[in-house]
């Protein structure tokens, strides 16, 4: 019966809910190029205002916003670490923008830039959601991985969508996900018949 029952709670626990609640495609997609992907978010200045103007601070290659920039010296154009390595996996790299030749003896980290990445702010996401939080660019990373007024979508495809907030009533109602673990077992000292859908020692 104990094996029975161990065999029956690791295939349980193999389709439970496991972080299986991921923030959005563009959080998951950020990690995958060279930038910020700070999505519709707004930027803010040192001094609190607005920025307007994302073109200085964007990088040409995944347009994103620059992260670790590095300055093209023969163009002055700028790109993201990660993003000027894709570049020279290319036989003969170049400027996307211009076109020119780049060449790994004629590239500099840009720290002025960085500094002034580094000054800026960021409203989350779910800020039309009621979230006040307001930070730098790689602390607004972490935030959208927890925020609990960010919208996710149900990983089991039931088709709703909801604030992470929300997401232990969600899971109560899941159309998709109804197994219940205190009545998995039936049966108390004799061979116990598991109810979960499809198990083998049903």
């Amino acid at each position: 019966i104990l094996v029975i029952r161990v065999a029956c709670l690791e295939l349980i626990m193999a389709y439970s809910p496991r972080d299986s609640f991921s923030s959005s495609t563009v959080n998951r997609n950020l990690k995958r190029k060279g930038g910020f992907n700070i999505g519709t978010a707004i930027l803010y200045t040192k001094t609190g205002r607005e920025l307007a103007d994302l073109h200085p601070f964007t990088c040409p290659f995944c347009q994103l916003i620059l992260r670790d920039p590095y300055q093209l010296l023969e163009c002055g154009c700028r790109y993201c670490q990660l993003c000027l390595e894709n570049l020279f996996e290319h036989l003969d790299p170049r400027c996307i923008v211009d076109e020119e030749p780049i060449k790994r003896d004629e590239i500099r980290l840009d720290k002025g830039c960085q500094r002034d990445i580094n000054a800026l702010t960021i409203d989350c996401i779910g800020k039309t959601n009621g979230c006040t939080w307001r930070g730098g660019l790689v602390a607004f990373e972490k935030h959208i991985d927890e925020c609990l007024f960010i919208e996710i979508s149900c990983t089991y495809d039931c088709g709703e969508k909801f604030l992470r907030g929300e997401l232990a009533k969600h899971e109560a109602n899941c159309p998709k996900l109804n197994i219940s673990m205190p009545s998995v077992f039936s049966g108390i000292g004799s061979l116990t018949k598991c109810q979960f859908q499809g198990c083998q020692f049903e």
